[in-house]
């Protein structure tokens, strides 16, 4: 099958992955605002929780998948794949201990709710388990797997926020735990399916290769640390938010954010999930090089030519049509519900920008351009953050992405040509 036609195909399986996790965040954002589910106090509380979780469960397991793509084609038999499926456990769990400590910690010093604290932690530990396994599905193109998995988390998730609704209004305590048992009872869906790859039986002695686990993390630390860095410039601002008890249109902003990032994951998510493994296997031979620009061209265009009209109609309508999501009160300004949506285009194209660096291994460079843009992002939303508000950190994250795009292209464009 030609590069273009399994790209097509991929695609649109990938389609029900994304669109069903975005319809459930779409309809927890509608119960959690326009119905009241949670006051705006507890709703800021949300919003700060799930950019923590976010944060760790990138720094914990966001290096895997990469790593799993990158590494798993390259493997000639059986007996290798299962050592490196072995080894990436060893590492994946060692990560998960220490990003679970952390974790606790920051959601019980901000929160002061041992119950809160304990189910995000557990939510944590089932996305790294689901995440894992979805890594070594895209991998090996099992897409039907991952399709049944996220159907059944969404499910749960969407009958979890509508209980809570008629029953549980106002429990931040309750939104938690239905989330959490979506989780759970797809990982033990993934267990009874016999197809969980993350091993739980610990043979140091025969099976754990010092020698192997860090060239796997040669690969995949920086992007580990990467993944935190982009989550800095990207959300870091809910945590300064909360960190300087700042609330003024803070749920207007992140709703609608959260909002649109779901609804844009029904595009960019599912062209992601089909054209990465293939432009991976495809960077092996440099022979492949005009297939890889053309495929990397191609998904900018896409998501560029569905972007622009979308910014274009927010900017006019935007108000009347996000008023029956999220309700009157989160309401945004046009111009800087524009300035998002770009903002997320921006973020969207980026990662197709850094392809060439990062399908020759030099991650390492693109963990030094993340941190400093998210340096000045930081040191922006601290300077401007008090006085503007979510003014302020609306235009910094435009300028941080800008900046991001921008500094990795001018490395990666030396690999793979895009536009200039």
């Amino acid at each position: 099958m030609s590069v273009n036609k399994t790209f097509i195909f991929d695609t649109l399986k990938y389609i029900p992955i994304k669109v069903l996790p975005a319809f459930a965040g779409v309809l927890t954002v509608f119960f959690l605002t326009k119905q009241s589910l949670l006051d705006t106090a507890s709703y800021v509380n949300y919003t700060f929780i799930m950019a923590a979780l976010l944060i760790f469960a990138q720094i914990v397991g966001g290096w895997v998948n990469s790593s799993v793509i990158y590494y798993h084609s390259s493997f000639d038999n059986d007996e290798e794949k299962k050592f490196f499926i072995i080894n990436i456990s060893y590492l994946q769990w060692f990560f998960l201990l220490l990003g679970s400590i952390g974790l606790f910690f920051t959601i019980f010093i901000a929160i002061q709710s041992l119950l809160i604290s304990l189910f995000i932690v557990l939510i944590l530990v089932f996305q790294i388990f689901l995440n894992f396994n979805y890594s070594f599905f895209q991998a090996k193109r099992e897409i039907t797997r991952q399709i049944n998995a996220t159907f059944i988390q969404a499910l749960f998730q969407i009958v979890g926020i509508i209980v809570c609704y008629f029953f549980f209004k106002g429990s931040l305590d309750a939104v938690f735990f239905f989330l959490l048992l979506s989780y759970a009872v797809t990982s033990v869906f993934i267990v009874l399916q016999k197809k969980n790859l993350m091993h739980f039986d610990f043979n140091l002695k025969t099976s754990f290769d010092i020698t192997f686990c860090k060239k796997i993390l040669s690969y995949g630390l920086p992007i580990c640390l990467w993944f935190f860095s982009t989550q800095l410039y990207q959300i870091g601002d809910r945590i300064l938010f909360k960190y300087f008890n700042f609330t003024d249109h803070v749920g207007n902003y992140v709703s609608f954010r959260d909002l649109a990032v779901g609804l844009s994951g029904f595009i960019s998510m599912p062209l992601l999930f089909a054209s990465h493994p293939i432009i991976m296997q495809l960077s092996k031979n440099e022979e492949n090089k005009p297939d890889i620009e053309s495929l990397l061209r191609k998904n900018i265009l896409i998501l560029t030519a569905i972007f622009l009209p979308i910014i274009v109609i927010s900017y006019f309508y935007g108000e009347d049509l996000i008023k029956y999501i999220v309700g009157e009160k989160y309401l945004l300004n046009p111009v800087l519900m524009s300035v998002v949506l770009f903002t997320i285009l921006l973020g969207c194209i980026s990662i197709y920008l850094q392809k060439g660096i990062e399908s020759k291994g030099n991650t390492m460079l693109m963990l030094k351009i993340s941190l400093l843009v998210a340096c000045i992002s930081i040191l922006l939303n601290i300077i401007f953050i008090k006085k503007h508000g979510i003014v302020s950190s609306i235009y910094i994250s435009l300028i941080s992405h800008l900046l991001y795009c921008l500094g990795i292209y001018f490395y990666s464009r030396k690999i793979f040509k895009i536009f200039f």
